[in-house]
């Protein structure tokens, strides 16, 4: 998946419209829209600033898996990770076991 695939994925995911994201970056949207229609690349440091903005990782925004075992999380599971954080350990186990029962076959 290309960056601007990637970055409309988010976008979409987050109800985030181009125009606001540029406001929120301070960038023009006209900058927006040639990132997610992969005309131009942003730098380095406007990536880790939409990866922060957005609440994804860099690595989950350039599409890289730096082997077959690791994997990119969505902003939603992200999400869930962080809320899973925050719940006392027998949440946490009552949680863990509710999803091993819906993921039961």
């Amino acid at each position: 998946m290309t960056f601007g695939e990637k970055l409309k994925e988010v976008l979409d995911q987050k109800d985030i419209t181009q125009k606001k994201f540029a406001a929120k970056v301070n960038i023009s949207e006209s900058a927006i829209s040639d990132y997610v229609n992969n005309r131009r690349l942003p730098n380095i440091i406007l990536i880790c600033d939409f990866a922060k903005e957005l609440g994804v990782s860099v690595d989950y925004l350039l599409d890289y898996k730096p082997n077959s075992d690791s994997i990119a999380l969505s902003p939603t599971e992200l999400e869930l990770i962080k809320t899973l954080r925050t719940l006392p350990k027998e949440k946490q186990d009552l949680l863990i076991s509710l999803i091993d029962m819906l993921s039961e076959k």
